[in-house]
């Protein structure tokens, strides 16, 4: 199981860098569309932050210092720095997922406002990154449909 969701998380974060890649301009990685509030970027963003506060920081016990605030208002960070940004994270999960020992073990205090088992925050976590990938779809197909016309 714990490589399962290492594989659906691999999944998602690679659809992400698949659609950072595919605008055609790089500067509209970091402009909203219609009604949305968040750029593909700040969403991205966004992801990195999460994954790495809720899987490195809390079950790798890396020295992550998340910066929520940042992940929405930073703007303009070159194409090639998210995808190497989403890379590590790949690999963050890659290397924790496996060597956690078990899957109904309470998730560590002081992350959640609730509390639950490791794989109940893991699907938690993964439910919240595939509804951002589909916004990241969302917005780089709106880009690319208003170039076509």
């Amino acid at each position: 199981m714990k490589n399962d969701f290492v594989t659906y998380f691999c999944q998602y974060l690679d659809q992400i860098s698949h659609e950072i890649s595919s605008y055609v301009n790089e500067d509209e990685i970091w402009k909203s569309i219609g009604d949305t509030k968040n750029s593909a970027g700040n969403l991205t963003l966004h992801i990195i932050g999460n994954l790495n506060h809720f899987i490195g920081k809390a079950l790798a016990s890396t020295e992550y210092e998340r910066n929520r605030d940042a992940e929405f208002t930073k703007v303009n960070i070159q194409r090639i720095e998210l995808l190497e940004e989403i890379e590590h994270t790949k690999q963050l999960i890659s290397k924790t997922l496996p060597h956690l020992n078990n899957l109904t073990d309470e998730y560590p205090e002081g992350y959640w406002h609730d509390s639950g088992s490791i794989h109940f925050q893991l699907l938690k976590l993964l439910s919240h990154l595939a509804y951002h990938a589909g916004q990241i779809n969302y917005h780089r197909r709106g880009y690319t449909e208003s170039q076509n016309n």
